[in-house]
């Protein structure tokens, strides 16, 4: 198998993109070599400290393990988040925090899986959607929502 950025022959793969698998090296220099999140995650049974991009990295090999990545589709992915997104609304109505944290959790594993399969990276979409909202003017409902103004 080789390198779908570089076309070496690979002996391992570090990360599946759109179904083509990623060598370590190149993985590492598209992801490891840029600062993709200054926060640190938190593995209590472990008793280490990740970054995001180790974290992604971790979900997206396991995606691999399972065949998610090579063998679903972005639609797939998005009715899972849909899924996992209806579980945080009932945890919430029910006031369930620690289900609410699971269901965060998850929503996030769900748009990782989702964007790999979209040849997509989820801060590349992050930043994008921060580039569209970041001068964005508007007002909050008393209910908490805010309402972008219309041009």
């Amino acid at each position: 198998m080789k390198c779908a950025l570089c076309d070496r022959e690979l002996k391992q793969t570090a990360h599946w993109i759109g179904g083509q698998a990623i060598g370590p090296k190149c993985f590492n220099k598209r992801f490891g070599a840029k600062k993709i999140s200054s926060h640190v995650i938190r593995n209590p049974q472990e008793d280490l400290f990740m970054s995001y991009a180790q974290t992604e990295m971790k979900i997206v090999q396991w995606g691999e393990k399972r065949k998610i990545i090579q063998n679903s589709n972005n639609m797939a992915q998005a009715i899972k988040t849909l899924e996992e997104v209806t579980e945080l609304l009932e945890s919430i109505q029910s006031g369930d925090r620690k289900a609410q944290k699971d269901a965060y959790g998850d929503i996030l594993v769900t748009l990782i899986i989702g964007c790999a399969t979209a040849d997509f990276d989820l801060v590349e979409c992050l930043n994008h959607a921060y580039e569209q909202i970041k001068d964005r003017k508007g007002y909050l409902t008393p209910q908490g929502v805010f309402v972008k103004e219309t041009n």
